[in-house]
């Protein structure tokens, strides 16, 4: 491919008008029809990121043959997979916002699923012998749906059964979070976006309108359609940031030069913009500078899912899953292990598409969405403190990473994980939890 030096490059995605997302729909003439929208994933997102490089590029679109085909996906990559040793990172609904060290990009990420309570008090859930309440465990895990659960949240005085938090959190409500709660002051209800809404610089508007006859040009009799569709603040998009080393064809400014895109249903044009710096507080997730340098044994952790992550298996064996995709992808320190005890989950959503060249469907799979979480502890690397600090230097590998899933899926951005510090777990629940694992696989 190239010999250059990969280089990483934050941009923007910002609409110029409303923007829509989601499968293709087929409509019949004659009908009236209703169209809802998606917020853009990974498929779509690393879609836009390759069509505007290859539009960089100076390809030329109109060759269909499957020569030009094999040339594009070999400059940028195919359907499957980003060519090797690139990474895409995102998609983020970030806002940009001036502070007095200058403009910042702000990204709000969906709720870690172990946030539990209310937007005034939210708690984290943690890990204990959870009794039945009305012949149904009082506790949350997805990873046993059908036995006595180990996760219980902070139930509310009124209810037996603790909810999820759901909804957004800003930077900081989200370092908040995954902090364990500490490090800050304080809550903020203002760092949270309910479920049923989206961030704040972010609006879902019904639009109405006419499918156009390709043929004429003009109106087609009946064919009145509704759709939801989203509108962007002014100075805010969809964020991400791209880890490749780009061939001499492709300008190493291609995705924040200003450039033209086209994005999501009925390609609606979006500008290519330069991402300015993240939000301090996000960048201190990243770098995961709220994870303890050294960890003991009976220190749990929660892996967050920021983009969604293929689902395989239920219950346990998805679990199971979970631990083989980190032994297989994250290079932990020797003999260091993870355990996963519980999951957070929630049901899986189905995703897939179409491809945008050969218009072939793609493949549906089931994937858990972003904020599902998983609690675990670190095994192993070593007596003392220098196992300690081998269990600290797993964290890292695992905070900020592309470790759950297809390694092809990942570099489109699935898998996209961070690590949360958690409560400190009972050795015997740990040993009841490894227990039931033998007794159900």
């Amino acid at each position: 491919m190239t010999g250059a030096p990969a280089q990483s490059m934050g941009f923007l995605v910002r609409p110029v008008d409303w923007v829509a997302f989601g499968p293709p729909r087929p409509n019949t003439a004659g009908e009236t029809h209703r169209r809802a929208t998606e917020l853009p994933g990974p498929t779509t997102f690393q879609g836009i990121v390759r069509t505007a490089l290859l539009a960089a590029s100076g390809d030329d679109f109109s060759d269909r043959s499957r020569a030009a085909r094999d040339a594009r996906d070999a400059l940028v990559g195919g359907p499957d997979a980003l060519p090797e040793g690139w990474q895409l990172k995102g998609p983020f609904l970030t806002e940009i916002v001036e502070t007095p060290h200058g403009p910042r990009a702000r990204p709000w990420v969906t709720a870690p699923r172990f946030l539990m309570g209310t937007v005034r008090e939210p708690s984290c859930a943690r890990l204990l012998r959870s009794p039945d309440v009305d012949g149904r465990p009082s506790a949350l895990d997805d990873s046993s749906p059908d036995a006595p659960p180990l996760l219980l949240g902070a139930p509310s005085l009124n209810s037996a059964k603790p909810r999820h938090l759901g909804g957004w959190l800003s930077p900081r409500g989200l370092r908040w979070a995954l902090a364990g709660g500490k490090h800050l002051a304080e809550w903020r209800p203002v760092d949270h976006a309910p479920a049923r809404d989206l961030p704040p610089f972010v609006r879902q508007q019904a639009l109405a309108g006419l499918e156009i006859d390709a043929g004429t040009g003009t109106a087609r009799d009946g064919m009145l359609f509704f759709a939801d569709v989203l509108r962007f603040r002014d100075r805010s998009g969809i964020a991400g940031w791209l880890s490749a080393p780009l061939p001499s064809r492709i300008p190493s400014d291609a995705l924040t030069r200003g450039d033209l895109a086209a994005c999501g249903w009925r390609s609606r044009p979006a500008v290519l913009e330069e991402l300015p710096p993240v939000d301090l507080d996000f960048a201190h997730l990243l770098e995961g500078r709220h994870l303890p340098v050294e960890v003991p044994e009976d220190q749990g952790f929660f892996l967050v899912a920021a983009t969604p992550v293929q689902c395989k298996g239920d219950g346990l064996s998805a679990a199971a899953s979970v631990e083989e995709d980190l032994r297989r992808n994250a290079r932990l320190p020797e003999g260091v292990e993870v355990r996963v005890l519980a999951a957070l989950t929630g049901p899986p959503r189905v995703i897939g598409g179409l491809l945008a060249a050969s218009k072939v469907p793609r493949p549906n799979r089931s994937y858990w969405e972003a904020g599902s979480s998983w609690f675990f502890v670190l095994r192993g690397g070593g007596a003392g403190a220098s196992g300690a600090a081998a269990r600290g230097e797993a964290l890292r590998r695992l905070n900020d990473a592309h470790v759950l899933g297809d390694r092809g899926e990942a570099s489109f951005g699935y898998g996209h994980t961070l690590v949360a510090v958690g409560p400190t777990v009972d050795r015997g629940l740990v040993q009841a939890a490894e227990r039931r694992r033998e007794v159900r696989s």
